[in-house]
């Protein structure tokens, strides 16, 4: 499977020590660090999109708390460079979804409900005794 390269920045990890629903790898973070080293053994055409929707949301908050906006500009702008006419795999643990509009034949695994393709919203390791 080939892997779109997207800017680092699109690529926030969790951060250590902040609210819990930030804290620890979350199922974004696992998904692209497993399709990245998988990716050889996957025979398909659709290219993998790995981008941390939920965490660049909440930096975007974060950065504007002054507004709700959940889109990040940025990635809206980058997304929209992309070939429409390709298939497309990504990830989500937002319960609303990547804000962000994606290419069209974008397949979405996203948790809490939301996307193409349910998967559960587990907690990370951290949280499992909780």
């Amino acid at each position: 499977m080939n892997s779109v390269v997207v800017p680092a920045a699109f690529q926030t990890r969790s951060i250590p020590g902040a609210l819990n629903r930030t804290r620890g790898r979350n199922i974004e973070e696992a998904f692209i660090d497993w399709m990245l080293e998988h990716a050889d053994e996957l025979d398909t055409d659709a290219v993998f999109l790995p981008v941390t929707w939920w965490m660049n949301s909440v930096k975007q908050l974060t950065r504007d708390n002054s507004r709700f906006i959940f889109a990040v500009p940025e990635v809206s702008d980058f997304l929209g460079t992309l070939d429409p006419a390709l298939r497309y795999v990504t990830v989500s643990r937002g319960d609303d979804g990547p804000y962000e509009c994606l290419p069209p034949h974008t397949i979405v695994f996203g948790t809490s409900g939301e996307g193409d393709i349910p998967i559960p919203l587990l907690p990370p390791p951290s949280h499992a005794n909780c």
